[in-house]
């Protein structure tokens, strides 16, 4: 594995600093990146259901799992402000590629609303700019929330 190190911060420090126009600012190019990054198609990754399953312990989130839709989105699986860095440039740098998986755009967005938990306010308007609903992700919400323990032991 080769690292790269990354001069600059991550972007949860630029929400925490800002003021309200800036918080907006941040809030947007944090959205707008999520949704550039699926916009790419990934076929040589582990499909997100299959990593899921590594973390399910009963028949039943197994057959909520398999009852996920399928696809190719490129799937980050920790998308979250600490996640997300701004270089010396202010350029968007993503890190910590550890759940690369493919799958469709809204288990992505269900897991990065789920990370989001710390901030319900921060939490919804994400899931509002990115141009959903709690009902559109609850499936894999549904199924994120019953593997999380499993998959926080590991």
């Amino acid at each position: 594995i080769i690292y790269d190190q990354i001069v600059g911060e991550v972007l949860s420090v630029k929400f925490s600093e800002s003021s309200e126009p800036a918080y907006d600012a941040w809030m947007d190019k944090f959205v707008d990146f999520h949704k550039q990054l699926m916009q790419y198609s990934i076929d040589d990754a582990i499909s997100y259901k299959d990593f899921l399953k590594r973390f399910a312990t009963d028949e039943e989130t197994n057959a909520k799992i398999n009852a996920l839709a399928d696809g190719n989105c490129f799937i980050h699986g920790d998308f979250h402000m600490e996640n997300v860095m701004l270089d010396e440039n202010n350029e968007i740098v993503l890190i910590d590629m550890m759940n690369v998986c493919k799958g469709p755009a809204l288990y992505d967005i269900a897991r990065t609303y789920f990370l989001l938990s710390y901030d319900a306010n921060v939490q919804n308007e994400y899931l509002e700019r990115m141009g959903y609903t709690l009902e559109s992700i609850m499936p894999y919400l549904d199924v994120i929330l019953s593997i999380r323990e499993n998959e926080m032991k590991r």
